[in-house]
């Protein structure tokens, strides 16, 4: 069911990244059963979305600026209020200084996934290891090690094999079926999907438009 021309008309995809993907695409729908009109055009626009129509596999922690960290992580981050606070990581509130992750992919890593999601604690390198990878970017050791036994890739151990053409497409399959999203797609429930992707509605908008356009391409 999924073609380069097809990608091409569903997302907007350049035609050199549809020629790149469309076949690992394929095989991921057939593997992990998305396997109707309605599930291949909600899980294309979802993958769509979340990786910049194919073009993004791995995710940016490089922020360029304190402003947008606040932004992200309030309750994580704020700006130091006193000159003593100014030369300070961690204020006595336990938030951080923004301006010592600006432009520091890997220290930020660790400070928001150390410890979390199966990781080991900040500071011993599972944050910055399992961050996110892949067409519907999965995180943590917990979820890289679910999905390695359940596919027989063993990305816990080389993570970064989910930016692999064939892999970011696998584990978006993968991750699309074992959060049973085919049957939110099956029940037309865009917001609800869209949740389950993504933790809450963040741009929703432009997943909805993206996924009237695949319904057009594929009815």
């Amino acid at each position: 069911m999924i073609d380069a021309r097809l990608l091409i008309a569903a997302t907007g995809c350049a035609p050199g990244v549809a020629y790149r993907h469309s076949d690992w695409l394929a095989m991921a729908a057939e593997r992990w059963g998305i396997d109707t009109p309605v599930r291949v055009a909600a899980w294309l626009a979802q993958c769509a979305h979340e990786s910049g129509r194919f073009r993004i596999v791995e995710e940016n922690l490089n922020y360029t600026t304190p402003a947008r960290l606040i932004a992200v992580w309030p309750t994580r981050f704020r700006l130091p209020v006193t000159d003593r606070e100014a030369r300070l990581d961690v204020f006595p509130d336990g938030k951080r200084n923004p301006r010592r992750y600006v432009r520091n992919p890997e220290k930020l890593a660790e400070f928001v996934y150390g410890g979390r999601m199966g990781n080991a604690p900040e500071g011993e390198g599972d944050g910055w290891a399992y961050i996110g990878r892949g067409f519907i970017q999965i995180t943590g050791r917990a979820t890289y090690r679910a999905y390695s036994q359940a596919s027989g890739n063993n990305v816990e151990v080389v993570p970064d094999l989910v930016t692999s053409p064939r892999l970011a497409a696998d584990t978006a399959g993968w991750y699309w079926h074992d959060r049973g999203c085919n049957a939110l797609a099956d029940a037309e429930d865009w917001y609800g999907l869209t949740r389950r992707i993504n933790g809450g509605l963040n741009g929703i908008s432009g997943r909805l438009a993206l996924h009237r356009r695949a319904q057009e391409a594929i009815a």
